[in-house]
C-alpha cells in the first residue's frame, strides 16, 4: 500500500497539467505549462474549427520538442475557451503541434495571477473578482486524449499527403495534356507548312507552264510573221534579209 501511494505521488510530481476545455462547444485538450514562454494554439484546432487568424506583426522562430523542430510563427488567433464555470479568452500563436490543442504558458499565468499548486497539481486563479481552481485530468484520461490526438494527427497527415499526391498527379496530367496539345499543334503546323510548300510548288509549276506556253506562243507568232513576210516578197531574186527570214521560218528554199 505504501509503495502504491508513493507511485501515485511520484506520478503527480512528474505529470504536466492536462485538462479539457470547450472551444466553440467542442471538447479540446489543454495544457498549462510554466515552461512555455508563449500561449500556443495548434494548426489542427484552428483548421478544424475554422477560426480566423491575424498576421503576426513580428514573426519569430520557435523551437518545438517534436518532429517539427524549428518553425516560423507568423499567425495569431484569439481563443475563447471555458473550463467548467471558468471562461476566458487568450491570444495565441498558431503553430503545428499534436500533443494538445491549446497550450497556456507563463504569459497567461501572469495575466491571471495563476499559481501552480505542485502538491495537488492544481491552478487556483482569480478573474473578475472570483476565485477558480483548475483541476487536472487523471492519468487514464490524459492517456486517452494523447491517443486520440495522435490518431487525429495521423489521419490529418495522411489526408494531407493524399491531397499532395492528388495535386501532384493532377499536375502530371496537366503536363501530359499540355505536351499532347503541343505535339498536336506542331503536327498541324507541319501539315500546314507542307500544304503551303505544296501549294507554292504547284504555283511555281503553273507559272513555269504559263511561261513556256507564252514562249511557244511568241515563237509561233514570230514564225507566222516570217512566213507572211516571205510570202509577200516571193520572187526569183531574194534579198539577204529574205533568206534570213526563210531560214528562221524553216521554209523550203530552192537555190538556182
Amino acid at each position: 500500500m505504501f509503495k502504491l501511494r508513493r507511485m501515485m505521488w511520484s506520478s503527480k510530481r512528474e505529470n504536466i497539467f492536462h485538462t479539457r476545455c470547450l472551444i466553440n462547444d467542442k471538447v479540446c485538450s489543454m495544457i498549462v505549462d510554466s515552461g512555455s514562454c508563449t500561449n500556443v494554439a495548434s494548426v489542427t484546432l484552428v483548421r478544424k474549427l475554422g477560426l480566423n487568424t491575424i498576421k503576426y506583426e513580428r514573426p519569430y522562430q520557435l523551437q518545438l520538442l517534436n518532429e517539427c523542430g524549428v518553425v516560423w510563427v507568423n499567425r495569431q488567433v484569439m481563443i475563447f475557451f471555458s473550463v467548467g464555470k471558468y471562461k476566458d479568452e487568450v491570444l495565441c500563436d498558431v503553430v503545428p503541434m499534436h500533443t494538445t490543442h491549446l497550450l497556456l504558458g507563463r504569459s497567461w499565468q501572469f495575466d491571471r495571477k495563476a499559481k501552480h499548486d505542485g502538491f495537488k497539481n492544481r491552478y487556483p486563479l482569480e478573474k473578475d473578482g472570483r476565485i477558480y481552481t483548475l483541476a487536472p485530468l487523471t492519468p487514464k484520461h490524459v492517456y486517452e486524449d494523447q491517443i486520440q490526438l495522435k490518431k487525429s494527427y495521423e489521419e490529418e497527415h495522411s489526408a494531407l499527403a493524399k491531397v499532395e499526391e492528388q495535386a501532384e498527379q493532377h499536375g502530371e496530367n496537366v503536363r501530359k495534356s499540355e505536351n499532347k496539345v503541343s505535339h498536336e499543334l506542331k503536327a498541324k503546323g507541319d501539315k500546314v507548312s507542307a500544304l503551303r510548300n505544296l501549294g507554292e510548288g504547284h504555283g511555281q509549276k503553273e507559272k513555269n507552264r504559263r511561261e513556256a506556253e507564252s514562249g511557244e506562243k511568241k515563237e509561233r507568232v514570230r514564225k507566222e510573221e516570217c512566213v507572211e513576210k516571205v510570202g509577200k516578197n516571193l520572187n526569183f531574186f531574194a534579198k539577204p534579209s529574205d533568206l534570213k527570214h526563210a531560214y528562221l521560218s524553216e521554209l523550203p528554199m530552192i537555190l538556182l
